[in-house]
């Protein structure tokens, strides 16, 4: 009875994801297929250089993404495998190098202890941290990281070649519509760096039993959107360079958590 039980519960689930996956592309592609005709439009509306909420999230828009990242990095060392403590090792002095570029000796430093300090509520506010689906989730959590944030957006990012709307000239000739490359221009707009690492925070559902996959979403989704916005806000970003972050980060992020309770 049980096994029949199991199976129904695996398609409903596989059912679930499915649908997400189907809301999320058709809802983006829609989305992109505007912003074709009124990127620049909306960047003309929106545009405040001097915005404070844009510029917080310019700074420190990044910061959770790389705390998520370290503490995966951490509970990952703990697999009783030499490459899989090499693996979280080489990730944990990356991610060092990226936090003291980013915010200094002081705050770099800073972001390594806090990190280190939510790693250790990981292993005290959840007793299925020992499970291997949680260590499991960690090492996606770390490739995900590795492949999409720091090699997929920002290789793109370089041979895509689209001009910031903030170094556009007065006139806009160097504006450039999302699905036109331009080639390797020094432009880095598309698509949006920072929006990845902000999506990477909702990565957390990977090393959280199920029933908090809600509460965690409902908090990190929206510093993703947040992160997304402020870049437009300051005129960074396109709204397609964000969405476009955001359609491929959640649907990694839906992919993996799918592979992640195929076993009930």
């Amino acid at each position: 009875m049980w096994g029949g039980s199991k199976e129904i519960l695996l398609a409903y689930k596989s059912d679930l994801s499915n649908n997400s996956q189907k809301t999320l592309w058709a809802t983006s592609l829609t989305l992109l297929a505007i912003f074709s005709f009124y990127d620049l439009q909306i960047a003309q509306a929106i545009n405040q250089p001097a915005s404070g909420f844009g510029n917080f999230l310019a700074d420190f828009g990044l910061i959770l993404g790389h705390i998520l990242i370290i503490c995966a990095a951490i509970i990952y060392s703990f697999q009783n495998t030499k490459n899989a403590k090499i693996f979280a090792t080489l990730i944990l002095l990356f991610e060092a190098y990226l936090v003291n570029v980013n915010y200094g000796a002081v705050g770099g430093t800073a972001t390594i202890i806090l990190s280190f300090i939510v790693a250790k509520f990981f292993f005290l506010a959840n007793p299925q941290l020992t499970h291997p689906n949680i260590k499991t989730g960690a090492k996606y959590l770390c490739i995900s990281a590795l492949v999409y944030p720091f090699i997929f957006v920002h290789s793109l990012k370089v041979v895509w070649g689209r001009i910031r709307f903030r170094n556009l000239s007065t006139d806009y000739l160097e504006f450039s519509r999302w699905f036109e490359p331009q080639g390797v221009t020094g432009g880095h707009s598309f698509p949006s760096g920072h929006t990845a690492m902000g999506v990477m925070a909702c990565y957390v559902i990977l090393l959280l039993p199920k029933k908090y996959h809600t509460t965690a979403l409902l908090l990190t989704v929206p510093w993703a959107l947040a992160v997304g916005a402020s870049r437009m806000i300051i005129g960074a970003h396109y709204a397609s360079d964000v969405t476009f972050s955001l359609l491929i980060g959640f649907s990694i992020l839906l992919f993996l958590n799918r592979k992640l309770n195929e076993t009930v």
